[in-house]
């Protein structure tokens, strides 16, 4: 009897031992000899695709920095987790970093939508890029849809210019007139009813097999999404008017993970980020040489509209922004501060924006 009592609490004090120790083990994450190993969530295929290509040069750059400290696990092309997903499954820490984009959470970051809603606000990725993570860092309202989902932004990423392709040549604005043109989101509709064409809702994976077919006689869309899904097959013209560009996600960290990881590291993330953003676009004219001759290879002429022409363009939809700031005020958010500032950013950045949007 005596000895089954003494089993029983030797077999009590080692569990209870073990217990102690889980609840006294290192994290990981503040251990200067042990890999960390993150965790990233990247619904979109891996490079060369665009929204890929910037966190890769990131991610080796901070690997190599830290000395083989830290590494990343990617899930790429959906096979952890789909776009429209990432943001709650980041806030579950179901991973420790993932793309967020706002398009896809219209209900939970209608702010950081605002580049949007600027017609032919830049075609510069330093503009662009710079103009959305200062705006973030200004306007509180804006960093707290991310910041109230225990999300971090660290890399910010500039889609590639949005220009016009076509099946039949343009020379001004009234050869839209009837054209099936197709596009994406809220506000190009807008841009396309303006001008007299006739807006075909699409979604990138669509549009090669729409102008295909006849479904639609044009669109306009992001150039390297455009490039990747070879649509200068099924299109004769590209247009590089200035339609603009926007930041349209940034690769986030959930704050615990973040707030575990040794300051030096944060410190290299955030050097490298800057500094990866730096190298994006200054790889861009490189990039687009090398896919502006598939286009050319395939027979597709290349031109643009006169500038007389985007001011015409933009003076029939200079009400856009100032809707876009009324509609959020209506809900209780700050969308003419919002939309004042980011205007006011460009300007800053050096920007000339075709005509003068007033927010009032």
């Amino acid at each position: 009897m005596k000895s089954d009592i003494k089993r029983l609490l030797v077999c009590l004090l080692g569990m209870a031992l073990i217990t102690a120790l889980s609840f006294i083990a290192p994290n990981p994450a503040i251990c200067k000899d042990k890999t960390i190993t993150l965790r990233m969530a990247n619904p979109f295929p891996p490079p060369p695709a665009d929204n890929s290509r910037l966190f890769m040069h990131w991610a080796e750059r901070v690997k190599e920095r830290t000395g083989g400290r830290v590494d990343f696990k990617t899930y790429f092309g959906g096979s952890l987790v789909t776009a429209p997903e990432t943001l709650s499954m980041l806030e579950n820490r179901a991973f420790d970093m993932g793309i967020v984009c706002w398009l896809y959470q219209p209900g939970i970051t209608p702010l950081g939508t605002v580049d949007w809603a600027v017609p032919f606000n830049t075609n510069d990725c330093t503009v662009s890029t710079k103009s959305k993570k200062q705006l973030f860092e200004d306007v509180p309202e804006v960093m707290e849809e991310l910041t109230r989902h225990n999300i971090k932004p660290i890399l910010w990423h500039a889609m590639k210019p949005y220009w016009l392709y076509t099946k039949f040549p343009i020379n001004k604005l009234s050869d839209l007139k009837g054209k099936k043109i197709g596009c994406s989101g809220r506000n190009l509709p807008v841009y396309i009813k303006a001008v007299g064409g006739i807006p075909v809702s699409n979604v990138v994976a669509e549009k090669y097999e729409m102008l295909q077919r006849g479904v639609t006689e044009g669109d306009i869309m992001s150039f390297f999404f455009m490039t990747d899904f070879k649509v200068y097959e099924v299109v004769k013209y590209l247009y590089k008017i200035k339609i603009g560009r926007s930041v349209t996600s940034a690769y986030c960290i959930h704050k615990d993970t973040w707030n575990s990881l040794p300051k030096d590291i944060q410190k290299i993330m955030v050097e490298e980020a800057s500094a990866a953003e730096k190298w994006e676009c200054d790889m861009e004219a490189t990039w687009l040489k090398e896919n502006f001759k598939k286009w050319t290879d395939a027979g597709v002429t290349i031109g643009t509209l006169s500038a007389e022409e985007e001011v015409k363009w933009a003076e029939l939809i200079k009400d856009h922004p100032q809707n876009w700031a009324n509609e959020y005020e209506a809900k209780g958010l700050p969308g003419k501060k919002v939309m004042s500032h980011y205007i006011e950013l460009l300007d800053q950045l050096g920007e000339k924006l075709p005509i003068k949007y007033e927010i009032k």
